[in-house]
C-alpha cells in the first residue's frame, strides 16, 4: 500500500481543516480498500479528487448515497456519508494485497488468528475469505489508516508488536489474539488506541 502524499488542500477543505482531515481519511480508507482515489496532483487534496474517489466508491455499493448529495462547494455531508460506509464495507479483495504489502504475510496471519497458508489461499482467492475473516481484515485495515498519517510501513509493523500503557501493558499483537470478536473489547481498544494517535476516533492521515 502506497501511503498518501498530502502536501496542501484546496477549495472548501482550505479554511476548514477538519474536514481536510475527514477527506484524507477517506481517501486512504478508499485506496487500502483498492479503489482508485484520483490523481493527486502534485499532493494537493481537491474536491475533484474526493468527487472521483467517492464515485469509485458508489460504483462498487458503497456509500452510494454519498454519491448522490456530493456537493462540490459543500462536501462534507457526503464525505461523512462515504466514511459511514467504508467503516461498515469489507472488501478483501482489496485489502489482502494492501495488508499484505504493508505487515507481511507472517504478522497479517498472527493478527487474523489464521494460519499462513490458510492466508495465501485467500489472498490469491483459491478459496472465498470467510466472512469472520474479512470482517476482522477489515478493521485492521482501518487500523492502518488511523495509523499512517504517524508511521511507515516500519513504523506500523512495530506499533503492533511494542506493549501500550493503554492496553494494561500488552501490544495490540497480543490483544488481538486468536479468532477476536470484532465487536469484542480487545478490538475496540485498539481501534481506539490507534484513532487516538491522530487525534480522532476515525484517524486521518496528515495533511
Amino acid at each position: 500500500m502506497s501511503i498518501l502524499q498530502i502536501h496542501s488542500v484546496s477549495g472548501p477543505f482550505a479554511s476548514r481543516p477538519g474536514a481536510g482531515r475527514r477527506a484524507a481519511t477517506l481517501l486512504a480508507r478508499a485506496e487500502v480498500m483498492g479503489f482508485s482515489t484520483g490523481d493527486l496532483v502534485d499532493g494537493v487534496l481537491s474536491v475533484a479528487v474526493v468527487h472521483e474517489t467517492v464515485r469509485a466508491l458508489a460504483a462498487a455499493g458503497v456509500a452510494s448515497r454519498a454519491a448522490v448529495v456530493f456537493d462540490d462547494e459543500h462536501p462534507d455531508e457526503a464525505v461523512a456519508l462515504a466514511l459511514e460506509g467504508t467503516e461498515h464495507s469489507p472488501m478483501p479483495r482489496g485489502e489482502w494485497p494492501a495488508l499484505i504489502e504493508t505487515l507481511g504475510e507472517e504478522l497479517l496471519a498472527r493478527l487474523l488468528g489464521i494460519s499462513a497458508s490458510s492466508l495465501r489461499r485467500y489472498a490469491t482467492g483459491t478459496r472465498p475469505t470467510p466472512d469472520a475473516v474479512a470482517a476482522r481484515l477489515h478493521l485492521l485495515a482501518l487500523v492502518v489508516v488511523d495509523l499512517a498519517g504517524a508511521y511507515n510501513a516500519y513504523g506500523i509493523r512495530r506499533w503492533f508488536s511494542r506493549p501500550r500503557r493503554a492496553l494494561e501493558g500488552r501490544a495490540p499483537l497480543e490483544v488481538l489474539e486468536g479468532e477476536w470478536d470484532l465487536d469484542g473489547e480487545a478490538a475496540s481498544s485498539v481501534r481506539r488506541l490507534a484513532g487516538e494517535l491522530s487525534g480522532e476516533l476515525s484517524g486521518s492521515p496528515t495533511v
